[in-house]
């Protein structure tokens, strides 16, 4: 059976709705991942720039040594379990297959996280992935940027930030 013109004529507009919307769609959800991506990989970002704090890393250690916890403590470890947990499974959903695989090395190498010896390398490298899973290019010495940026330099700052105002060298208003 052959379709005449007027057949045609009302199929190829359908059919050509219909096309228009699956690829639509399938844009759509490639489009909603990626953001669900990218707020995970900020969420770890944001995680672990809170979790870097000295009076957390100290929670950590009381941890770690098995050392009972004020209840105040607790509680932000308790927090501190559940964001986590919550973020390892978006993680798990959205991340890519590169960022996962570097994911579980950091975490099987460095329990401690990145203050543990080597750990600023591997979340370096933990962040170059995320950055190129968002398309945005690396460049050389970027790695050093993160440390400097989000990792130790922040001790560094904080530390000369107090030796420059015991000192008088700053004056705070």
């Amino acid at each position: 059976m052959m379709l005449g013109e007027t057949e045609l004529a009302l199929i190829l507009p359908l059919l050509t709705l219909g096309i228009g919307y699956l690829f639509g769609a399938r844009r759509d959800a490639a489009k909603l991942n990626k953001e669900k991506r990218t707020q995970a990989y900020l969420d770890f970002l944001n995680l672990g720039a809170w979790t870097g704090r000295p009076e957390v890393h100290a929670i950590f250690k009381k941890f770690a040594e098995q050392t009972p916890l004020p209840s105040h403590e607790q509680q932000i470890f308790t927090e501190l379990e559940t964001k986590y947990s919550d973020l390892n499974g978006r993680l798990l959903l959205y991340g890519s297959p590169g960022f996962l695989k570097k994911l579980v090395t950091y975490y099987d190498d460095f329990p401690g996280g990145w203050i543990a010896e080597g750990g600023e390398d591997a979340y370096a490298a933990l962040v170059a992935e995320m950055r190129k899973d968002s398309t945005s290019r690396s460049y050389r010495g970027y790695r050093d940027h993160v440390k400097s940026i989000h990792l130790s330099g922040v001790q560094r700052r904080r530390d000369k930030l107090q030796d420059q105002v015991k000192s008088g060298e700053l004056k705070i208003p």
